[in-house]
Parts: structure tokens; C-alpha cells; sequence
């Protein structure tokens, strides 16, 4: 599992969010362009950052490491 994927699952756990399939329908990205993301993190845009962010709230670790 890479880095960024482990991220989203640690936070999806704490929310007792199930799967990317619910974590996309919340934040409003589409289930495949977020799994795209999730894989080439360079392909976030910031608006879905900001979304992932509202919904999971990262630390700012945890964010930087993301988007690096």
C-alpha cells in the first residue's frame, strides 16, 4: 500500500468512512478520478484537497505529505 493511500485509510478509519466509493460520494469526487489521485497524488487539484480536508481533516503532516 503505498504512502498516501495508508494517509487516507488511517483518517477514513477514524471517520468511520468504509471505502473510497463512500469517502468520493462525500467529498464529491469521482470514485475513479480520487483512486487516480490517490495514485499520482500530483494530480490533486486543490479544490479536491480542500474537500478531502473538510471531510477527513488531515494534519498539516499528513497533508504535506500528500501533496509533496
Amino acid at each position: 500500500m503505498s504512502d498516501v493511500r495508508w494517509i487516507f485509510k488511517k483518517y477514513m478509519d477514524a471517520k468511520r468512512i468504509e471505502d473510497f466509493k463512500a469517502l468520493a460520494k462525500l467529498t464529491g469526487i469521482k470514485y475513479q478520478t480520487l483512486l487516480d489521485h490517490i495514485e499520482d497524488p500530483g494530480l490533486f487539484r486543490a479544490f479536491e484537497l480542500r474537500e478531502l480536508n473538510n471531510v477527513l481533516q488531515f494534519s498539516s503532516e499528513d497533508l504535506l505529505q500528500i501533496i509533496e
